[in-house]
Order: structure tokens, then sequence, then C-alpha cells
């Protein structure tokens, strides 16, 4: 759409200085998406306690139980002897 609008010259300058924006067009499209994402966010806002939100994924028969459900025997967490801790062993006694 085209538009005529008058711009004081000092905002544009400093917008111009704050992007790295090829026009003055750019400058403008990008403030303008700027303000349409701020009102975006701000109706997400509103919903602040008003939505039920679980992160935990329906189950379904067909899928796998997820990650943190599986229940896995592990052994104990050991470290094989090296060499060195060998030696401090027999050393120590």
């Amino acid at each position: 759409m085209r538009t005529n609008i008058e711009i004081d010259d000092a905002l544009m300058s400093d917008a111009m200085r704050s992007g790295v924006f090829a026009s003055k067009r750019e400058a403008v499209e990008t403030g303008l998406r700027l303000l349409a994402q701020r009102g975006r966010y701000r109706e997400l806002l509103a919903l602040r306690g008003k939505l039920d939100w679980s992160d935990v994924p329906a189950e379904s028969p067909t899928s796998p139980p997820p990650h943190y459900m599986l229940q896995e025997a592990r052994e104990p967490y050991t470290v094989a002897p090296t060499a060195r801790s060998t030696a401090r062993r027999k050393a120590a006694k």
C-alpha cells in the first residue's frame, strides 16, 4: 500500500542508525512489525492463568511411553581400577 507520511527527521535518523536498514521503508516496516508483535504478545499475556496447560503428552496405545516414564534397571556406577589406583591401594597397605 502506498502511503505518504511525514516522519520526524531526527527519529528516522536514530532508527536508521539503530539497525542495519537498507532504506527508510525497511526501517518503517520493521517498526510496524515490532508494534504488531508487541500487540500479539500482550494478547498472550492476557491469557496467563486462564489456560489449562500440561507438558505431559497425551498417551496413545500405539505410542511408546515417554522417556521419563521408562523404568530401566541400571547397574550402580563403578569405575574400573587403573594401574595407578591399584598401586596406590597396595602402597597404602
